[in-house]
């Protein structure tokens, strides 16, 4: 019987629920700890006013279910981001159905414009399937655990994030980030800026931004990100610090391999290695090469002769 791969509607929300898959794959560890939302919940989501816009596509074979994967926007303009997948089946070809889906979330993003797929994938088990499917490899992230013990005092008290210095975060962005790195990304400006339930803070020197930390924080924990510039360094302790006063724990310290300069600083402070996962992405624009328009011959011109040009004051 032929397998086909379609969007799942609200029609599948009974049978989601009733028959949840055997094997899921969760993607961005951290989202998934700090908003733990079932299948169906993310479904149901991008059908409402305010809801979050995803896609959840289906494997099926009949009207049996095979597998299924969800993508949602990202923070990034033009990104999407695989959040999950699942499959009710095992064997050689579970493996198989997940790179189709991969590939079709793909084709359905760029079909509604989208210029990128990301993927915070945490297990290499999976490295293999991704990267058939077109999602290539970029950077890695390490994930820093502090369960709450220990609070520490704040030295060096920021400012809040106000859009006036959003050009000096990007500068600082592309200072410490590989190129590699940025030109998959793509990273704007104004994605610096908090959203809903979170919070920005920068340590401002002269006309610069020297450290920048991102707070995220709800009932079930906090996320920090932070960025520093190398000779701000002994304030590194100063800066985590501030965001440890002001999370909800347990925190979970987002931080990239090149950023390794910080483990030692966050270790005094009490946080411990939790997990690390793979940053994947696959862009979806085609690139186009721009032809110059070559001049035409008029009619009855011979071949070869150069075309005229109107006199200065005619037309």
């Amino acid at each position: 019987m032929e397998r086909q791969i379609r969007p799942a509607t609200l029609l599948d929300l009974v049978p989601l629920g009733m028959a949840p898959p055997q094997v899921s794959l969760h993607l961005d560890l951290v989202r998934t700890l700090l908003s733990p939302h079932p299948l169906w919940w993310n479904l149901v989501s991008s059908y409402l006013p305010l809801g979050r816009s995803s896609c959840t596509l289906l494997s099926q074979e009949g009207k049996r279910l095979l597998a299924c994967a969800q993508a949602w926007e990202s923070r990034q303009k033009g990104t999407w981001e695989v959040g999950y997948l699942g499959r009710w089946t095992v064997g050689e070809a579970a493996d198989e159905d997940w790179e189709e889906l991969l590939r079709a979330l793909g084709m359905e993003a760029g079909r509604r414009g989208q210029l990128r797929l990301l993927a915070r994938l945490p297990e290499e088990e999976h490295l293999e399937t991704f990267q058939r499917a077109g999602l290539s490899p970029f950077a890695q992230e390490m994930i820093l655990l502090w369960e709450g013990k220990n609070r520490p005092e704040v030295r060096l008290e920021p400012q809040p994030l106000q859009a006036g210095a959003l050009a000096a975060v990007q500068g600082l962005y592309a200072g410490l980030t590989p190129p590699l790195v940025q030109q998959v990304e793509a990273r704007e400006p104004a994605s610096w800026l908090p959203g809903t339930g979170e919070e920005a803070w920068v340590w401002p020197e002269q006309d610069r931004v020297r450290a920048y930390l991102h707070c995220e924080k709800n009932s079930r924990g906090t996320r920090l990100e932070v960025l520093l510039e190398p000779a701000f360094r002994q304030h590194a302790m100063a800066v985590l610090s501030w965001g440890l006063q002001r999370a909800a724990p347990p925190a979970y310290l987002v931080l990239r391999s090149y950023q390794g300069e910080l483990l030692e600083v966050a270790r005094r402070l009490g946080f411990r290695p939790y997990a690390e996962q793979i940053l994947l992405a696959k862009s979806l624009a085609v690139r186009v090469e721009q032809r110059q328009a070559l001049p035409t011959r008029r009619a009855g011109a011979p071949l070869g002769a150069a075309p005229s040009t109107p006199s200065l004051g005619k037309i």
